[in-house]
């Protein structure tokens, strides 16, 4: 492995070498699946390592290089997650609702004083005295 294409392909004796002694190989054609930490390696998000294998058999005959591939590691953002605070809470820890509750309240209270003072009016202007009709 390398985190260099052209360092794996062009010098791979070189290469960092992968431990495999644990790994049995079965029949050709059968999935198999292998798992190891890189060591040497800083991995970070976006670090892209370069793998290629050769095969030695039991009379240590060799292959070629194989097919180069490539793994990259991609870890997602973190989702924020919520203050212990509702979503509607200011900043100051106010409730959006309660304001929204206040505002209305209020609005409510100054309808009913208008609309008082307009029928008092208008009653006294009826008090006034016989108008005159034609």
């Amino acid at each position: 492995m390398s985190e260099s294409f052209l360092d794996l392909r062009n010098n791979f004796e070189n290469a960092t070498s992968v431990n495999t002694s644990s790994l049995v190989p079965k029949p050709a054609g059968t999935k198999e699946s292998f798992q190891f930490k890189p060591e040497n390696v800083t991995i970070e998000n976006g670090t892209i390592i370069y793998f290629a294998i050769r095969a030695i058999d039991n009379v240590s005959l060799t292959s070629e290089v194989s097919n180069v591939v490539q793994a990259a590691l991609f870890v997602p953002p973190k989702e924020s997650l919520p203050d212990t605070l509702p979503t509607e809470v200011i900043n100051d820890g106010v409730n959006v609702s309660i304001i929204v509750l206040i505002v209305t309240g209020s609005v409510i209270a100054v309808l009913i004083a208008v609309s008082i003072t307009v029928c008092i009016l208008h009653k006294k202007n009826r008090k006034g005295g016989p108008e005159l009709r034609m």
